[in-house]
């Protein structure tokens, strides 16, 4: 297995939440990833234009609370050590502010079986055979990765298996229609891959299971989400269990205990 160096940067304001990031190198200078899933594609947050780079047209960056303009640009060399090396052409965001943050997304994460080890926040490139994934892995058109939430009282719902949500998200009406198993609302203050920060509500929901595998319950942010999701699972989720994906076989796997060797 290769070994990816993964780096936890806690929440200011949840202490159950955080960003999984990664350390690499653009046009060779260091260059700091959020470990993302949830994004179809390779993104620098770049406002000042400083990494050298190729413009090769023009975008748009999709997030949760809204939408931004990026340009598509062909970088000499992206490395990312485990994952990848090489000339790739990505999305540059040049809007959003201080709290905008480079992704690495699914256009060089799909290549690659993945064992995320939650809670010793570990990743390797590929996954043990003692923890093999088994299960099929419902994969949306733009690569987006779906698994089956079951709730108390056996409703299933569709969940985005997101490595750059610092918090685990579910929708507005998923709330409303299950009010038992959420508390305490509150608010707080977001921030998507577009770079747009918001005002969001947030409570806490009460456990759940995936695959079998029990969770405890946790803080969550309230949004309207799109179809055909329900829940986007992220940190607080994530940091729970092993997880085993497979994306170019299209196959996962979760496990509620550590494969031997996988702790720190």
């Amino acid at each position: 297995m290769l070994p990816v160096p993964l780096r936890v940067e806690p929440d200011a304001e949840f202490d159950e939440c955080a960003l999984l990031c990664v350390d690499g190198t653009v046009a060779g200078a260091p260059h700091s990833f959020v470990l993302d899933t949830g994004s179809p594609s390779t993104q620098l947050a770049d406002p000042d234009g400083l990494v050298p780079a190729n413009l090769v047209g023009q975008d748009t960056a999709e997030g949760l609370f809204g939408r931004a303009p990026v340009e598509r640009v062909a970088l000499p060399d992206l490395t990312v050590p485990g994952l990848t090396a090489g000339p790739r052409t990505v999305a540059r965001l040049r809007t959003g502010g201080a709290r905008s943050r480079s992704l690495l997304g699914l256009d060089v994460l799909g290549a690659h079986g993945l064992l995320l080890d939650g809670p010793a926040a570990s990743l390797h490139a590929t996954a043990p055979e003692d923890l093999a994934p088994d299960l099929p892995l419902e994969r949306g058109p733009r690569g987006h990765c779906y698994l089956p939430v079951t709730l108390p009282g056996g409703r299933v719902v569709r969940a985005l298996w997101d490595t750059g949500a610092d918090v685990t998200v579910v929708d507005r009406g998923l709330v409303a229609s299950h009010q038992q198993l959420f508390t305490a609302p509150g608010s707080a203050r977001g921030t998507d891959s577009s770079g747009t920060t918001v005002a969001t509500d947030v409570c806490r929901m009460g456990d759940y299971r995936i695959a079998e595998v029990p969770f405890a319950g946790h803080v969550v942010a309230v949004a309207d989400l799109p179809e055909p999701m329900a829940m986007v699972l992220g940190y607080p989720t994530l940091c729970q269990a092993i997880w085993a994906m497979d994306l170019p076989s299209g196959r996962w796997a979760v496990s509620g205990d550590a494969p031997p060797g996988s702790r720190r």
